[in-house]
């Protein structure tokens, strides 16, 4: 994929936000890409540096790169954004972009996106029953 194909990606992508009424609202995304065996090393090393620098966005709420245990070739982000201005401007990042590209040479099949917003926005109490240590819960 060109620079200018993951950019009518990315706009399709805040097109459908906006759809949904989350431009200026939280949401998550999860993304699932599947890499050649043979690109595995490269990408592990360009996922780190992706993660890191994605963290350090100031719109960037959380980023997480999986790998797959059942199969290592399959990789899980988990991302969370205030608002469609952080997740475009994430997206047009150099560091994204640069990962990106790597990305398209080593993919194996399309990856795929699933966008999302949370039920409970604030954090969980923590309970415990009685009887049972936390641990054991």
């Amino acid at each position: 994929m060109n620079p200018e194909e993951r950019k009518a990606r990315l706009d399709k992508m805040v097109a459908y936000l906006t759809s949904k009424g989350l431009t200026d609202k939280p949401f998550n995304v999860s993304a699932t890409v599947k890499v050649k065996p043979e690109s595995l090393e490269k990408v592990l090393k360009a996922a780190e540096k992706e993660v890191e620098e994605t963290r350090k966005e100031p719109g960037n709420t959380y980023y997480q790169i999986c790998q797959s245990l059942a199969d290592p070739c399959t990789f899980y982000a988990f991302e969370a954004w205030p608002n469609v201005k952080a997740f475009v401007d994430h997206g047009l990042s150099d560091h994204h972009q640069e990962f990106a590209e790597l990305l398209d040479t080593c993919l194996d099949g399309l990856p795929s996106f699933n966008f999302c917003v949370g039920l409970y926005n604030g954090q969980p109490e923590k309970t415990q029953d009685k009887g049972h240590k936390e641990e054991n819960c």
